[in-house]
């Protein structure tokens, strides 16, 4: 007797990585400061639980970014762009930030200028930081050591773009905080 296959399925609910962690230490509310003003921006937490991450928070201003989740992965992008300007965040099992420097932005194009990753302090954590250019888009990431792996935050925009919406997420990247290691 020859058996069907079961079909391919997603699993029975898709992994959502935005989720309300109640009981933060966090305002649910805050003024983020973008070039000479300040920007009103809303709590944004997540958790990267079931692939074995940490939970995180960080502001945004929801009015004007829209927030996706894809492969696993976080992105805030302008509503109204054409989706070159966000900001990604993921979290990387069984890597560590400097594993990860090697070849985080290869998957944005042909680097053409790339510095050498530094240590340096992301909203208070030790972090790597990278800056990087591609042909068409300016690259700026940062990677956190965590338990079981690596988290890291990829702001990408066209250019050298330094807009309001680019100095918004440059800011909301800036309040990132791990709620859990």
């Amino acid at each position: 007797m020859v058996e069907t296959p079961a079909p391919f399925t997603m699993g029975d609910e898709p992994e959502q990585l935005l989720v309300d962690l109640t009981g933060l230490d966090r305002p649910a509310e805050t003024a983020l400061p973008v070039g000479d003003h300040t920007q009103d921006a809303n709590l944004i937490s997540g958790s990267f639980a079931l692939r074995g991450g940490p939970d995180f928070s960080l502001y945004l201003d929801t009015k004007t970014f829209q927030l996706i989740e894809m492969e696993g992965r976080c992105y805030f992008a302008p509503a109204d762009d054409s989706g070159t300007l966000y900001l990604e965040i993921a979290y990387h099992p069984g890597s560590t930030a400097q594993a990860l420097s090697e070849s985080i932005l290869w998957d944005y194009g042909v680097v053409i200028q790339s510095d050498t990753p530094e240590q340096g302090k992301l909203n208070g954590e030790n972090a790597l930081h990278l800056k990087s250019k591609t042909m068409e888009t300016q690259l700026e990431a940062w990677m956190l050591d965590v338990d079981g792996g690596c988290v890291s935050l990829t702001l990408c925009s066209p250019g050298g773009d330094s807009g309001e919406k680019y100095q918004s997420l440059a800011a909301s990247m800036q309040s990132f905080s791990l709620e859990n290691r």
